[in-house]
């Protein structure tokens, strides 16, 4: 499945909204000091209530640092989705994690962590993140044939 850069479609709010953390050097960890944006992208094929979030440093030459799975529909949904039951794939999708064979730098997990924390103690970047998702949900309505 294609997955599109949110920014794509909507550069002027992914222009504000996109979230960016600074990491200091006061900050816990090996990853290295500099700016983070944590990119939004989204399938424009189907309704998998799923983004994939690109975490770019972005002072560095090799900016990609991590791309994680963030899924937030229930396991009733990912099951009338599949059309079928199949835990450990159901599982997955509604989990937090690194997308496989995706490149992931030495960083990768720290910044996995850093993003679930984020998602966990700020509900308004959860809510931007699906508010976001239906807006590109609605730019796709028409534009192409896929599972709803």
């Amino acid at each position: 499945m294609p997955y599109i850069p949110f920014q794509n479609y909507f550069p002027k709010i992914a222009e504000r909204e996109t979230r960016c953390v600074i990491h200091t050097e006061l900050a816990e960890g090996d990853l290295p000091v500099g700016e983070y944006a944590f990119m939004e992208l989204f399938c424009d094929e189907c309704d998998c209530r799923r983004a994939v979030i690109n975490v770019m440093n972005i002072e560095s030459d090799n900016p990609l640092v991590a791309t994680i799975s963030y899924a937030w529909g229930t396991r009733s949904f990912y099951v009338r989705w599949l059309r079928r039951d199949i835990p450990e794939v159901i599982d997955e999708m509604m989990s937090t994690h690194l997308m496989r064979p995706n490149y992931q730098s030495e960083y990768a997990e720290e910044v996995l962590a850093m993003f679930k924390e984020m998602i966990e103690i700020d509900p308004d970047y959860e809510k931007r993140i699906r508010r976001h998702y239906s807006m590109f949900r609605k730019k796709m309505k028409g534009k192409r044939i896929g599972i709803s």
